[in-house]
């Protein structure tokens, strides 16, 4: 707090980094382990929390240490902290890569607002809700976990916990990052009053409050837009897209392995 109140002061127009932070997911066989050791699940966590706190602390950049493994059966500190197993793990993709690909994928360019709640006493717990909105849009997404009070590591920490955005939306839902999935897991909530109940747990879940039926609108400029809803994508989903001129474009859907499953459209708009 006090380096940022002094950055504030003498360096405004200076942004601050963050480098470099990670976590080595390899147990040896006799249980040794590095210095930064946490469990391929742990992981995931600690790398959204931590991106997620950052940001909230004043951090505009945070660089995690490493994309890939160096090594991923070795003790040596960083060896295994990679999103991505090494080569003869044939680059195995961890929890870690499709909980971070879930979350840029929901907040994609979401600003933050504010913590509307960070370390709040909740019993045994902590519980941390960060407020996001998306320039010139309706929605809102709100990043929010819990963890035991004090703890070193997760302790598969719960608790419940009411969302008050301060007035009744007409949908919400809330999007749980998974293994082996970039999308996460939707729970859509039937919205009667102005709190939505949530169940936390230290995974972060992304809670996403619209005016509108949810969707994801991506709008890279002012000459392309697309728009998918509802998304993730359920039984039906409708994908809509316009382009500033007559040109030649091609709409696919694919696994996340990169397999793909089918094209809907090939050809000229």
């Amino acid at each position: 707090k006090n380096f940022f109140k002094w950055k504030t002061r003498n360096l405004t127009n200076i942004p601050v980094w963050m480098t470099e932070f990670g976590w080595d997911t390899y147990l040896a066989p006799d249980n040794k382990h590095s210095y930064t050791y946490a469990p391929a699940q742990q992981q995931a966590n600690y790398i959204l929390r931590s991106y997620l706190i950052l940001l909230k602390m004043g951090f505009e950049k945070a660089f995690m240490f490493m994309d890939t493994d160096n090594d991923s059966k070795n003790i040596l500190q960083y060896s295994a902290s990679g999103l991505l197993a090494d080569k003869n793990s044939k680059y195995n993709r961890k929890p870690s890569f499709f909980y971070l690909a879930t979350m840029q994928n929901i907040l994609g360019q979401a600003e933050l607002v504010k913590a509307v709640d960070f370390k709040t006493v909740s019993g045994n717990n902590e519980i941390y809700c960060l407020e996001f909105r998306y320039p010139g849009r309706a929605e809102k997404v709100f990043a929010a976990w819990t963890r035991r009070i004090n703890s070193n590591t997760d302790e598969g920490a719960k608790t419940t916990y009411q969302l008050n955005p301060g007035y009744k939306p007409n949908f919400a839902y809330s999007v749980f990052p998974a293994d082996f999935d970039l999308d996460g897991d939707t729970v859509n909530y039937t919205v009667t009053g102005q709190k939505i109940e949530l169940s936390l747990t230290e995974t972060p879940q992304f809670v996403v409050i619209s005016e509108n039926n949810t969707s994801t609108e991506i709008a890279p400029d002012k000459q392309f837009d697309l728009k998918i809803c509802s998304n993730p994508a359920k039984a039906e989903t409708l994908i809509s897209v316009t382009v500033p001129c007559r040109q030649k474009i091609k709409i696919s859907a694919f696994t996340p392995e990169g397999r793909l499953v089918k094209t809907f459209f090939d050809g000229t708009i």
